[in-house]
């Protein structure tokens, strides 16, 4: 029984890595705290009731059908769509693009098209900046805590999430995210995974308590009007 049980466990993890294996490491789409070539950050520290910059990147974007239907690096990169929301003491104030850009994006969705190409400038490409009001810790924030207990941690404690996933009730390749290689005639778009496979959860944030006025919640708001 043991053996047969050893078998079944071993074959899951068979199927598990070969799943990841077909997608690869190319293409994955996150959020981070902080990305460059050396290191990707996915957890956002710091005082509670503060305004933080989260950075949206493409890591190691490759066409896997380019004209001919041979693979190729992506070098300029058109728009992108996909979804975030947050659970916990966080909340999304808007998106910044690094050229002129249209986000035809509703309900939460963004679907961007760049005015003019955005670079690849190396394995993980900054496409986009989102704002993030992380408030204090709040009483659910131990529930939040045990339930990220069985994902990835790259928070210590967190206390809000920020998840990513395709657009919907449609999405441009269905069941994915995807962004636009500038440089593909005849079919631009790429489908984008998860950059971490095991969660939708793309980013955590992790605040501590600080004194706050009755006005401070309200004095953020008045910024986005």
């Amino acid at each position: 029984m043991k053996q047969t049980l050893l078998i079944m466990l071993m074959v899951t993890v068979l199927l598990v890595t070969m799943a990841f294996n077909a997608a690869g490491d190319s293409n994955r789409m996150g959020l981070a705290s902080h990305v460059d070539e050396d290191y990707i950050d996915r957890c956002l520290y710091g005082p509670g009731q503060q305004i933080y910059t989260a950075y949206l990147f493409i890591y190691d974007a490759v066409n896997p059908d380019f004209g001919t239907g041979e693979s190729r690096v992506v070098e300029n990169i058109h728009g992108f769509e996909c979804r975030l929301w947050t659970e916990g003491e966080a909340t999304i104030l808007g998106w910044h693009f690094l050229v002129n850009a249209i986000d035809a994006g509703t309900n939460g969705n963004t679907v961007v098209g760049f005015a003019e190409p955005v670079p690849v400038t190396g394995i993980a490409t900054i496409i986009a900046t989102v704002d993030i009001f992380a408030g204090n810790p709040a009483q659910n924030s131990d529930d939040l805590a045990e339930k990220m207990k069985s994902s990835p941690m790259p928070c210590d404690y967190p206390t809000a999430i920020i998840n990513m996933a395709p657009t919907r009730p449609t999405s441009s390749i269905e069941g994915f995210m995807a962004y636009l290689d500038a440089d593909d005639p005849d079919d631009p778009l790429v489908a984008a995974y998860q950059f971490d496979p095991q969660s939708d959860m793309t980013l955590q944030v992790q605040t501590y308590p600080v004194d706050t006025e009755d006005r401070a919640w309200g004095g953020v708001k008045a910024l986005y009007r």
